[in-house]
């Protein structure tokens, strides 16, 4: 493991950064402030993020990737409505699971979940909109409208009219305006930290870091979240409160077939890691909601930023086929991911 994590700090910028690295170091706090901006795009990212939950009794680990690129390969092959459909139905069982662990893991009771869970169909095509049901259904998440009393509605109804010739008589409409949205659970609360928005700066730092002349087109081919317990004991908290949201990218340099004698073609591990503490999450109206901070008293403890590992394509047999401006390039990547983050590039025969 680099040292991703002294360079990329949420406490630290280093001295010795040097000039093609000028860009804005406190990325971190702009992500933080993302934190809830947006609270229904929670159901716009979740369904199609692949989330992977540990609690101290279970989690939904086994053979996950494996589980991935088969269910990847089936609609492929398979295809048609019944290939879609086995599809849907597993990605939204994934996603029901997910959910639940995260509500287990934050000590949350789960019938009224599991009962909102059980008035929907687990073929729906649209995950969003199943998201956004059972989080209205089952209480995690309500909506202004929703909070208003059964008084106030009825007194728009029967109060005085103004109706004149043609109106319709009692039809009541709505003042338009934004919808406004609380969160109740702090699973939810959690899945704010999951939306794409959020994960874009830690992405965008990366590859600004990793920006050459020649590597302007960095493509985010895997996005995974794991959750889990942190080990240990800190001060002010005990066992089962804090706990690490972690972000995991496969980034790759886009390189065409005809630049590639040319053009290194590689990719590197990046992971971008929140330590939280479950007793400080804010749950509320989302003017309250929003944004995050970092803090011994805030939701997030810690960040932790890490480039793992990285990886060229280097054919067999191939090596005389490459010029001297691909070995050239391959230095100067190399050079920049020993000094930057202390990891060596691995060569592999196909990415």
């Amino acid at each position: 493991m680099g040292n991703g994590c002294s360079c990329c700090s949420s406490t630290k910028v280093p001295e010795n950064e040097p000039p093609e690295f000028e860009h804005d170091p406190l990325w971190w706090v702009k992500l933080l402030d993302d934190v809830g901006r947006d609270p229904a795009g929670v159901t716009r990212d979740f369904p199609r993020t692949h989330v992977y939950v540990a609690t101290s009794t279970r989690n939904n680990y086994s053979d996950a990737k494996q589980k991935v690129q088969k269910h990847v390969d089936k609609v492929l092959v398979v295809g048609g409505a019944q290939g879609e459909g086995a599809h849907f139905v597993e990605r939204n069982a994934r996603m029901r699971e997910s959910v639940e662990l995260l509500m287990e893991l934050c000590g949350e009771e789960t019938s009224s979940m599991e009962a909102a869970w059980k008035n929907q169909q687990m073929d729906a095509v649209d995950g969003s909109a199943l998201l956004m049901s059972v989080l209205l259904d089952s209480g995690m998440m309500s909506r202004s409208q929703d909070e208003r009393s059964c008084e106030e509605k009825c007194a728009h109804a029967n109060g005085p009219s103004d109706a004149k010739e043609g109106d319709t008589a009692g039809a009541v409409l709505p003042a338009s305006g934004p919808v406004e949205y609380f969160v109740h659970s702090k699973a939810l609360r959690l899945m704010q930290y999951m939306v794409q928005s959020v994960a874009f700066y830690s992405v965008q730092y990366i590859t600004q870091a990793l920006r050459f002349p020649w590597c302007k087109h960095m493509q985010d081919i895997s996005w995974v979240v794991d959750v889990y317990p942190e080990e240990g004991k800190y001060d002010g908290t005990e066992d089962g409160e804090r706990i690490v949201l972690q972000h995991k990218h496969v980034l790759r340099h886009y390189v065409s077939e005809k630049d590639r004698r040319n053009q290194p073609r590689f990719e590197v591990e990046w992971t971008c890691a929140f330590h939280i503490n479950l007793k400080q999450l804010r749950l509320g109206h989302s003017s309250t909601t929003a944004g995050s901070k970092l803090g011994d008293d805030e939701e997030v403890q810690h960040i932790d930023a890490h480039l793992t590992a990285a990886r060229v394509e280097q054919p067999r047999g191939k090596m005389c086929w490459m010029s001297s401006t691909w070995r050239s390039r391959l230095s100067e990547l190399s050079k920049r991911l020993k000094q930057r983050f202390n990891v060596e590039i691995e060569k592999t025969e196909e990415l």
